[in-house]
C-alpha cells in the first residue's frame, strides 16, 4: 500500500481516499469537530513525534485564537438578541410599535438564525428527512399525535450523529429490559412558530434520538395507545357489568317494576360514561408526564437561552478550525519539503490525525478555517498556505484583539446574508 507525505505527516493511500470522498459519502457529523479545544492542545502536546514544537505554543495560540473569536461572537449574539427580543415568548418588557413591518423583521431574524446555525455547523434538516423522522416516531412507547394545520414555520437543526444505548423493557423482561441500540443527534435546534402566534420558540436538546423527534414538537399531543384505550373502555365497561344480569331479567319486568329498572340502566350508562371521561383524563395526563418527563433531562436552554448557547458553539468552533488550520500549516511550513499542498490536502491531513487520534469521523471546514487564518493574519504566503512563526503569529493576534479588527466580522457577515 502506497504513502503520501502531506504537511509533514504520512498518509496511506486508503486515508487519502477517504478524507478525498464525495460530500455524499460523508458522515452524518459533517463540519462539527467533535472534540473541545483544550483537548486538541493536549493531544498536540502529548504528540511529539508529530507535532515536532508545537506543545510548546499551542496553548498560547488557542488562547489568543479565542479572546478573537468571542471578541468577534459578541457583536452577533447582541444582533440576533436585539431581533429576537421582540418575538420572544419569554419577553417581559413594553413591546412598543416599530415602523418596520413585522414580516420584515421576521425574515432578518430566519436569517440571522440561520447564519448562527451555520456557523456553529449545524446542519438543517430538509422536508422529507423531517416527514421521515415523524413517520417513525415513536418514543419510549408514546403514540404522538402532530396537527400541521397548527404549525407556520417550523426548521429543525442538528450536529453531530452518533449511538446510544438505552433499556427497553420486554414480555421477556419486563424488569431489567434488554439494551437497544438508538440512533441519535448529539444537539438539536428547533425553531418553530404556530399558526396566529407572534411568538416564535427556540429550543434546544442533546442525545435525541432519531425517533423522538416527534415528541419534540410543542404542538404534538400524545395520543393513546390501542393498550390505553383498552384500559379506558375496560373501567368504564366494568361499571355498566353490574347491571347486565339484571338486564336479561328485565325482559320479562312491566309497569312501575320495568320503570325502575329502565331508570337502573341510564344511572350505569351515565356512570359507565363518568369513568370513561376521567379514564380517559388521567391516561393522556400520565403520557403528558411521562412525555414532559422524559425530555426534561434533553432539554438544554430554550428561547434567549438557545441564542446565548449557539453564539457560544459558534466561537468554539472558529477556534477549533483556526487552531488546526495554523498547527497543520505550521507542521508543513517548517517541514520545507518544496511542495505546496492546497486545501484539500490540509484538510484530508486533518481529519485523519483526528480519526485516528479520537477515533471518530468528520468532515474539516477548511475554507472556513483559511479564511479566520486569513482574516486574522497569520498566512505568511497565503497561496502556499504558509502560516508565520509562533510569536509573530502571537504578537499580530494580541494586536489584533486590541485593535477590534474584526469585531463586527459575523455581524456583517450576516447582514450580507439578510440582504441578499
Amino acid at each position: 500500500m502506497g504513502a503520501k507525505r502531506l504537511f509533514g505527516f504520512v498518509l496511506r493511500d486508503d486515508e487519502v481516499e477517504a478524507a478525498h470522498a464525495p460530500p455524499e459519502a460523508a458522515p452524518p457529523d459533517d463540519r462539527f469537530i467533535p472534540v473541545r479545544a483544550i483537548d486538541l492542545v493536549r493531544a498536540i502536546e502529548e504528540d511529539p513525534d508529530a507535532f515536532a514544537g508545537a506543545g510548546e505554543w499551542a496553548a498560547d495560540i488557542e488562547e489568543a485564537i479565542r479572546d478573537i473569536a468571542e471578541q468577534e461572537a459578541t457583536s452577533l449574539e447582541r444582533s440576533v438578541a436585539e431581533l429576537y427580543a421582540e418575538f420572544n415568548p419569554d419577553r417581559d418588557t413594553v413591546q412598543l410599535d416599530c415602523p418596520i413591518p413585522p414580516d420584515v423583521r421576521m425574515h432578518d431574524l430566519a436569517t440571522l438564525a440561520s447564519y448562527l446555525l451555520i456557523k456553529a455547523n449545524f446542519v438543517k434538516l430538509s422536508d422529507v428527512q423531517i416527514e421521515e423522522a415523524l413517520s417513525t416516531a415513536n418514543s419510549h412507547g408514546l403514540r404522538v399525535r402532530v396537527d400541521h394545520d397548527m404549525v407556520e414555520r417550523l426548521d429543525l437543526w442538528v450536529r453531530g450523529r452518533a449511538t446510544t444505548t438505552r433499556r427497553r423493557r420486554t414480555i421477556r423482561r419486563p424488569w431489567r429490559g434488554v439494551p437497544m441500540t438508538l440512533d441519535v443527534f448529539q444537539r438539536l435546534v428547533v425553531v418553530g412558530r404556530l399558526a396566529g402566534e407572534h411568538h416564535v420558540f427556540l429550543k434546544l436538546f442533546r442525545e435525541i434520538p432519531v425517533a423522538d423527534i416527534e415528541a419534540l414538537l410543542p404542538h404534538a399531543e400524545v395520543a393513546p395507545t390501542w393498550w390505553d384505550r383498552i384500559k379506558v373502555w375496560g373501567g368504564g365497561a366494568g361499571a355498566f357489568g353490574g347491571v347486565g344480569m339484571k338486564l336479561l331479567q328485565g325482559i320479562a319486568l312491566t309497569g312501575a317494576a320495568f320503570a325502575t329498572f329502565l331508570w337502573l340502566v341510564i344511572s350505569a350508562c351515565v356512570l359507565m360514561a363518568v369513568r370513561t371521561i376521567l379514564g380517559y383524563k388521567r391516561t393522556r395526563t400520565a403520557r403528558d408526564w411521562q412525555r414532559t418527563r422524559h425530555l426534561y433531562f434533553q432539554n438544554m436552554a430554550n428561547n434567549a437561552g438557545v441564542v446565548h448557547t449557539l453564539v457560544a458553539l459558534l466561537s468554539g468552533e472558529e477556534v477549533k478550525e483556526a487552531l488546526l488550520a495554523y498547527v497543520f500549516c505550521r507542521m508543513r511550513t517548517d517541514a520545507d519539503d518544496g511542495q505546496a499542498p492546497g486545501a484539500d490536502d490540509l484538510r484530508t491531513q486533518v481529519e485523519s490525525w483526528i480519526n485516528r487520534r479520537f477515533g471518530r469521523e468528520m468532515i474539516f471546514d477548511v475554507d472556513d478555517a483559511i479564511e479566520t487564518l486569513e482574516r486574522l493574519d497569520l498566512f505568511a504566503d497565503r497561496g502556499r498556505l504558509e502560516v508565520v512563526d509562533p510569536d509573530e503569529a502571537l504578537r499580530r493576534l494580541h494586536e489584533h484583539r486590541k485593535g477590534r479588527k474584526s469585531w463586527r466580522y459575523h455581524h456583517e457577515q450576516a447582514e450580507a446574508m439578510a440582504g441578499a
